[in-house]
């Protein structure tokens, strides 16, 4: 005849409840580490590509798919079946789309759940040069594809005293090798008036401050 056997937590219901609070820590502790991770991945889906990002595509279930590419001065990256997918200037969730598409036009897969993540960033900068106090180049933050020249000209010192901030040039060369220059207010912005709006610079401009002519 077997007897039933009861176990006790050592100590009594105070021990028991301590154990049963102990347990609700740990997941709320686990709840917080994981929402961070949440919130990357919906950041990153707005992340702009840009060349020599290293990225990692991944098609769920298909292992051999998984690769790790970095994207090409092209602004192109090749991946397994498809070959060269041109993602520059894409948002990473814009990139899955691309991708899924063409693994279904091309009918590799029937339902493709395709994931890009950003493994390491590139390094993009600025150029300021002209009447700052500290011409150079300015990097922008890892995981930016772009800064309001205002940040970029405080971080170079400000401008000389003989600087013409009403009258900023910044050059941008498009990706066909055109060069477009635009005349930024910056005066009226650091005013904070609200008369113009931020303007932003994206890797590669050339930010040029003129002299004030007396």
């Amino acid at each position: 005849m077997h007897r039933a056997r009861t176990f006790r937590v050592a100590g009594g219901p105070r021990a028991m409840t301590r154990c049963f609070a102990l347990q609700f820590l740990v997941g709320l502790a686990l709840s917080f580490v994981a929402s961070p991770l949440r919130a990357e991945r919906k950041s990153d889906a707005n992340y702009h590509l840009f060349p020599r990002d290293l990225i990692r595509v991944a098609v769920f279930g298909e292992p051999d798919m998984s690769v790790e590419r970095r994207i090409d001065g092209d602004g192109s990256v090749t991946l397994p079946l498809i070959g060269p997918v041109l993602v520059q200037n894409l948002t990473v969730s814009e990139a899955e789309n691309r991708i899924k598409g063409l693994y279904l036009a091309r009918q590799y897969f029937v339902h493709p759940q395709v994931t890009v993540s950003v493994v390491d960033y590139s390094a993009k900068e600025v150029s300021v040069v002209g009447q700052v106090k500290n011409p150079g180049t300015v990097a922008l933050p890892m995981e930016a594809d772009s800064l309001p020249v205002v940040d970029v000209i405080s971080r170079v010192g400000g401008f000389t005293r003989i600087g013409r901030s009403d009258s900023v040039r910044v050059t941008r060369t498009a990706e066909d090798g055109t060069r477009q220059t635009f005349t930024v207010d910056v005066k009226d912005m650091l005013d904070g008036r609200g008369r113009v709006a931020p303007f932003l610079v994206h890797p590669g401009d050339v930010i040029f401050v003129p002299e004030t002519i007396f």
